[in-house]
């Protein structure tokens, strides 16, 4: 009998976790598609291409909709047992506080492990492809987009700038290039009397270069007062090559775990590295700087890192809170849980991104940042798990 009704309370959990998982991954792809539906009306974009940036973007919501469809379903579920008095059928029966809670505990386990796998090698993936397409959709279309006198901020993390413009935007006079890295706190500026677009291959979007004469190149760093200049009679830039792999999209948040493990080895190695110098010596300013940027990376990697695990665990603690907080004392006692989830995730996200935001800049560990916040949302599961009265 016992057996029974736990299969019947997974039951009755695990439809509208499926609907309200479905629901959160399309009201956040709901925030993209405005993005989207400007370069789709912009450019002439394929439909297939359309449907791989979507499925992309929408699998990669998945590690951030199981938690809140964990949560909200938890809540739905039980309140409708608990007025229907089913809850407290299955108590006469003996059934206890634990042995309510198993069945939906299960279901958690999976969807947490389902996390994690996602989050080891197919979220990543995901980010990838999304932030490839983004790329090619920004840069279709590109010599006919450029004006002159105006500026074009189309290519990621660029803003170029020509008083003319010729030959459908192949042939440029006096370029103005800006690079800056707010992370790095780097800054790069490119002048040149004249600039020629080169793109090799036909389809190829992503491998294509601006091929600059007669011009200089000033390189800033914002912690330094130093001030790098080269002059040069002819310079390749590379606005997009493939074989390059673009900063845009080779980043943290999307290689796989090994990638991200094997990465941050190589940043702890560097850390280590300036530690061991600075015993035998001081640091010149140079060394100084790089030393703060590789500190500033290792945050960052460890950020993401712990934040994949944090997804399983994230699964796990909202089961225990949305248990808490669904279970009524008795029929006709109800209070508005909806509204605590709500105030409780507002708490929860806010201190997890105060805290990542103090981990970028060093001030606490990345662990911290991302289990702290975890921690105390578990408190509250525990205090409204024990508030109740569960004599039968």
């Amino acid at each position: 009998m016992i057996a029974l009704i736990q299969r019947y309370l997974a039951a009755n959990f695990i439809l509208p976790l499926v609907g309200s998982c479905v629901f959160f991954v399309f009201f956040l792809l709901t925030f993209q598609m405005f993005r989207v539906t400007q370069l789709i009306m912009a450019k002439d974009v394929p439909v297939a291409e359309v449907g791989s940036l979507l499925l992309s973007m929408g699998i990669s919501f998945i590690p951030m909709a199981i938690p809140l469809s964990v949560l909200f379903s938890m809540i739905f579920c039980l309140g409708r047992l608990s007025d229907d008095s089913e809850i407290v059928a299955a108590r006469s029966f003996g059934i206890s506080r634990e042995r309510l809670f198993l069945p939906f505990l299960l279901v958690g386990l999976v969807m947490a492990l389902i996390t994690l796998l996602l989050n080891v090698q197919v979220i990543p993936a995901s980010r990838k492809e999304f932030k490839t397409i983004m790329l090619k959709l920004t840069s279709t279309g590109m010599l006919s987009n450029i004006k002159p006198e105006q500026f074009f901020t189309e290519i990621p993390g660029i803003t170029l700038y020509a008083e003319s413009v010729d030959g459908e935007g192949k042939i440029l006079g006096n370029v103005f290039i800006h690079m800056g890295d707010q992370e790095k706190g780097e800054e790069q500026i490119i002048l040149a009397k004249r600039g020629v677009l080169v793109k090799h291959g036909q389809e190829s979007v992503l491998n294509m270069r601006l091929h600059l004469f007669n011009g200089n190149i000033t390189k800033t760093k914002v912690s330094s007062t130093q001030v790098e200049k080269i002059l040069f009679d002819e310079y390749d830039f590379p606005v997009f090559q493939n074989d390059a792999r673009p900063e845009a999209v080779n980043k943290d948040s999307t290689w796989s775990s090994y990638e991200l493990w094997k990465v941050i080895r190589e940043r702890r190695a560097r850390v280590k590295e300036f530690r061991d110098i600075k015993k035998q010596r001081e640091l010149a300013q140079a060394e100084k700087d790089q030393e703060a940027q590789a500190g500033r990376d290792l945050a960052i990697l460890l950020l993401e890192f712990w934040s994949r695990i944090n997804s399983a665990l994230q699964v796990l603690v909202f089961t225990f809170l949305g248990f808490g907080l669904g279970i009524k004392k008795g029929r006709g006692k109800s209070r508005n849980t909806g509204v605590i989830a709500l105030l409780l995730l507002v708490l929860y996200y806010s201190i997890l991104f105060f805290g990542i935001a103090l981990a970028k800049k060093g001030q606490i560990y990345p662990a911290v940042a991302n289990f702290a916040p975890t921690l105390m949302l578990f408190g509250f599961g525990l205090y409204y798990y024990r508030k109740f009265d569960w004599a039968s």
